[in-house]
């Protein structure tokens, strides 16, 4: 224990101690040194093998082409259906016209949205397309608009960066981390990639090929990882190689049930593009149907304006007044009365709902 002086000496100490902060040590005090840039890694320490930073995996790798020419061959006879399905309906589009291919993106890329998870109608998408008001999430139409037109056979499907509409640009890292798309010279390697797997799967059919892309596409990264409209666009486009007038092969509804098919699933996707086909083909026999009971239905009209009214509507899945105007070669009055009078029986119809600037369609 202190007593008398020594215990004033130490309670004098403490009380300095509190009153001057300052004068009390700390074992992070140092004299200071402008040329000592202490924060810097010292340049005699070098790092080992095991503290480097290990390459980033190459998930394309996981995609082995033996395994979908092995898939091929087990599901040749879903193959040959599905390959009939679409010749027929190739040639079904090439009787109809035009009018017909346009008719089917639509619908498409209707059904793609909608496995997407953005319910978009096929008349907010045509309505989009003859740049009338929509309702719909403008950034949803934005996306509708590029694949309709690359459905439609725009774009070179060889030359990724100008399928996707894309500029050369360079972004951070950083950036790429916050979930964006890849560019610059990341995306041209990651392209260049794609492209020459999918080239080296030259022994199987299109529809094999396609499956195989639409299911590297997702992991060579060319896409944002919820994208899911890029990716089966281009596949459909190359499944068209080979057909006289489609520009791409639909798979309808069923694309919702192949979004991550691998190469165990093959006969599973054939399927789904002989299902597609076939209801494509028979949404195109609905509009023949139309078109033969439109004309006897107008047959009692006088002179041929009904019919070039009717023949419009076919190649057109939608249209203004004064695209039906040119397309039958019609006075803008002929065109608006007999659009009027086809609608009072049932035969067309006007998707706007509004007075002016109304659009027509065929009411299958």
């Amino acid at each position: 224990m202190l007593y008398g002086a020594d215990m004033v000496k130490r309670t004098n100490s403490y009380k300095n101690s509190f009153e001057d902060p300052e004068s009390l040590p700390s074992p992070y005090d140092r004299e200071e040194d402008p040329d000592d840039l202490w924060f810097l890694p010292d340049p005699e320490y070098e790092l080992d093998g095991q503290e480097t930073p290990l390459p980033k995996a190459n998930a394309t790798s996981l995609v082995r082409p033996d395994e979908w020419i092995a898939a091929q061959g087990k599901h040749a006879p879903e193959l040959a259906r599905a390959a009939l399905a679409v010749g027929q309906l190739d040639m079904l589009v090439a009787q109809i016209g035009p009018g017909a291919l346009e008719r089917l993106a639509l619908r498409e890329v209707e059904a793609l949205v909608w496995a997407a998870g953005t319910p978009v109608s096929v008349e907010e998408i045509g309505r989009d397309q003859l740049q009338a008001r929509a309702t719909t999430d403008l950034g949803a139409l934005q996306q509708t608009r590029w694949a309709v037109r690359r459905l439609m056979g725009e774009g070179p499907a060889e030359y990724l960066r100008a399928f996707l509409g894309l500029h050369r640009v360079e972004t951070s890292d950083l950036a790429h981390g916050l979930r964006a798309r890849i560019t610059g010279e990341m995306f041209d390697e990651a392209a260049a990639e794609f492209q020459t797997r999918v080239a080296g799967l030259t022994e199987a059919h299109a529809f094999t090929r396609a499956a195989f892309a639409r299911n590297l596409w997702r992991l060579s990264e060319l896409s944002l990882e919820e994208d899911q409209i890029e990716g089966p666009v281009w596949a459909a486009r190359l499944m068209a190689q080979g057909c006289q007038t489609l520009t791409f092969v639909p798979l309808g509804q069923g694309a919702r049930q192949v979004q991550s098919a691998g190469a165990r699933q093959l006969g599973a996707y054939l399927n789904v593009i002989e299902s597609g086909a076939t209801a494509a083909r028979v949404e195109l026999q609905r509009l023949t149907v139309w078109r033969d009971r439109a004309r006897e239905h107008t047959n009692f009209i006088r002179g041929n304006n009904p019919a070039r009214i009717i023949d419009a509507l076919v190649v057109k899945p939608m249209a203004t007044t004064e695209m039906i105007e040119k397309a039958a070669g019609v006075s803008r009055d002929t065109a608006e009365r007999l659009l009027a009078r086809m609608a009072d029986m049932d035969l067309a119809r006007e998707v706007t709902g509004a007075s002016r600037f109304r659009i027509w369609s065929a009411k299958i």
